[in-house]
Order: C-alpha cells, then structure tokens, then sequence
C-alpha cells in the first residue's frame, strides 16, 4: 500500500463545538473571560500546531468473522458491518505535532483551567483536519463511489490494543508518530482510522454504526452525516 503525505489541510475550531468539548451543560451562555480564552487557545492552536496527515488505499475484505484490510485482520463487528459492502478502505493517520502538545502540557502546570480549554481545542483541531481530508479524498474518487465515516482504535467495539495492527500498516515515522506501549500516540493530539470506500447505496446504516447502536445515550454517537 502506498502512502501519500498531506501538510496543506485546513481546519477549523468552532465556538460551539469547543463549548459542548469542555461544558455538557446545555444553553450555557459564555462569559467574557470564557470567550476570551476561547480565542486565546484558537490562536495559541494556529501558531504551534502543525497538521500532517498520511493516508493509502488498500483492498478491504471480511474473511471469518473478521475485517481484513491489506494483510491485517482487525475484530470489529460494527467495523464489520459498516465496511462489509466496501472492496477498499482508505487506512489514514494525522497529527497536529509535538509543539502543540509541549504547550499543552506547559499550561496545564502554569493556569490549568487554560490548559484544559487548549487541551480541548486541540482534540477538536485534529478531529476538524481529519474530516477535512476524508472528504478532499472522497472528493479526489474517480467513479460512483463515497467514503464511510472514520473509525479508530477505541472507538466502539474496535479494541485499543488493535492500533498496533493498524501501526503496523502505515509508515508512522514520515509525519513523526510513534506509538506507546498501552497503544496511545505521540504526540497525543493525532488520530488514525479506517474509512471504507464503496459503490453509491451500498453503505449500511449510511457507513454509520451508531445508527444501528441502541446506546442512544453514548456521548461519541454521531449522526447520519459523516463525522
């Protein structure tokens, strides 16, 4: 499988995504001092962070129970589910860089209530650029094909520890991700996932397991738009 290196994604931090990351309470109106952090962290975010991602493509297929893509076996059923009407599966990982997370971690010693709405922009940062880039892919297409929604390693049923099967796939080192032994990245601020790619109204469930999850409570459910 060969991997392609992107560096020119944007990405955005929305009041409101941001506000629903560090306070759950619904209708919360925000403070000036509030407000005024939030733009503080957006800017801090744009200035140190460095958002890199690579991606491939690879044949995907399920094979006893199992998801097969490339020559990997991954043990998710509602990964399964979602991409067993798919022939190939985009295999990507992004990161916003080791800076972003020195500063994090700074903050967090210095002014922790800071620190904490910088760690959350952050998270929302990433998740925001690697959105982007599944779509620019699923745009890029050629044919009556669309892109499932993205999933990762702890991310519904799909174990932690199999990100190390995922690692083993993709060339971490261009973009200077590594992974730990208890399977988390560094920098912390990245993300990695499958997405499948399939025919035009072949995708159950829309490519959305959580649509077929009867968790209706679960706050990482997400709606039928790809996320």
């Amino acid at each position: 499988m060969e991997f392609q290196v992107v560096s020119d994604i944007s990405y955005s931090i929305s009041e409101k995504t941001l506000l629903e990351r560090i306070d759950d309470r619904p209708h919360r109106s925000l403070s000036d001092r509030l407000r005024k952090s939030i733009k503080r962290a957006v800017g801090d975010i744009r200035t140190s962070s460095d958002f890199r991602a690579l991606f491939g493509i690879t044949n995907v297929e399920t094979n006893n129970g199992s998801l097969v893509v490339s020559d990997q076996r991954f043990d998710s059923r509602k990964l399964k589910s979602v991409l067993s009407p798919c022939r190939r599966a985009l295999v990507f990982l992004a990161t916003l860089g080791a800076d972003i997370d020195r500063l994090i971690k700074q903050k967090m010693i210095k002014k922790p209530s800071y620190g904490y709405i910088l760690d959350a922009a952050a998270s929302v940062a990433v998740e925001s650029g690697t959105d982007t880039l599944i779509e620019q892919i699923g745009d890029d297409i050629i044919g009556d094909f669309e892109t499932t929604q993205s999933y990762s390693p702890g991310y519904c049923d799909w174990q932690l520890s199999e990100q190390e099967k995922l690692f083993s796939l993709i060339p971490h080192e261009r973009i200077g991700v590594t992974l730990n032994k208890s399977y988390l990245m560094n920098p912390r601020k990245s993300i990695s996932g499958i997405a499948g790619i399939c025919r035009k109204g072949y995708l159950r469930f829309s490519g959305n397991a959580c649509l077929s999850c009867l968790m209706t409570d679960c706050p990482y459910r997400r709606g039928n738009q790809k996320q």
